[in-house]
């Protein structure tokens, strides 16, 4: 996972051998970058994981299933198309649960100055071909961010970052350690009754022009329903991608609520608050 930047060459790795010796240098498949992780499979093939740019404005967090010839086997990425970047853990960002599980982890809206509170701790899952089986998010009322993440014996996931209250700054920055299953359910024991895993994230929130909704695979078909102040639907879509927006401007200024309905079931719920200049 070693990276160099290189006056008008881009992004390169270093492959080492077992006795650190520089072997090859090339550049890195699919421009990876920042927080890389790297793992061995066997002899001949590896996840790579990082940060991606889907395109020059948009981040998410990218994985590559490569043979040592750098030849793709699969590639993948979570997150969403958007202008808010969704980022890697900083530290260990990949963890591999099996032969058929492997996990990235990231924060998604990010803030790097952590006064969003809609940034929450971002988890997905996929296949050993890299079809992701789901994306959930993390959180509660302040400002997420993920630093490293671990497989556990039972194929769930442990993760460890920090929080940050916007509205609470003199308390600086608290530590927060979650356990969730192999389906991204917490099943660890939490102080915050506010810490609570999402399907959907709705931002920005408080906004103005625009409703952003993004949410994981695992809900593909589901139903979101904005309703105003006053209690009237005035929207509603089906969420068959991982990212939905919906034009906001000219509506009026206040608080609107929101539900997801999937198989029969209200799965998630929220505000959105919208203010006007």
């Amino acid at each position: 996972g070693f990276f160099i930047y290189y006056p008008y060459t881009g992004l390169v790795t270093i492959d080492l051998d077992t006795n650190l010796n520089i072997t090859h240098i090339k550049h890195t498949p699919y421009t990876l970058q920042r927080e890389k992780k790297a793992i061995m499979l066997n002899d001949s093939v590896y996840y790579l994981t990082g940060l991606y740019f889907s395109n020059l404005n948009e981040l998410e967090v990218g994985i590559a299933k490569l043979s040592i010839n750098e030849d793709t086997i699969a590639f993948n990425h979570s997150g969403r198309p958007g202008y808010v970047p969704d980022y890697p853990a900083y530290r260990k960002c990949m963890a591999v649960a099996g032969t058929n599980s492997v996990y990235t982890g990231g924060y998604a809206n990010g803030d790097i100055s952590c006064t969003n509170v809609n940034q929450k701790i971002m988890l997905s899952n996929y296949d050993s071909l890299l079809h992701c089986r789901w994306t959930r998010f993390y959180g509660g009322d302040a400002c997420y961010s993920l630093f490293y993440i671990d497989a556990s014996s039972d194929g769930g996931c442990v993760m460890a970052g920090n929080f940050k209250d916007p509205a609470n700054l003199q308390n600086d920055v608290d530590i927060v350690v979650l356990k969730v299953d192999s389906d991204g359910i917490i099943t660890s024991k939490s102080d915050s009754p506010l810490f609570t895993s999402h399907n959907v994230i709705v931002y920005p929130n408080p906004g103005q022009d625009y409703i952003g909704i993004q949410s994981g695979p695992q809900i593909s078909g589901a139903v979101f329903y904005l309703y105003d102040p006053s209690g009237c639907l005035i929207f509603e879509t089906r969420l068959n991608e991982t990212y939905k927006q919906q034009d906001m401007t000219g509506k009026a200024s206040g608080t609107y609520f929101w539900k997801v309905e999937y198989k029969g079931k209200i799965i998630d719920n929220g505000k959105w608050i919208k203010v006007n200049n």
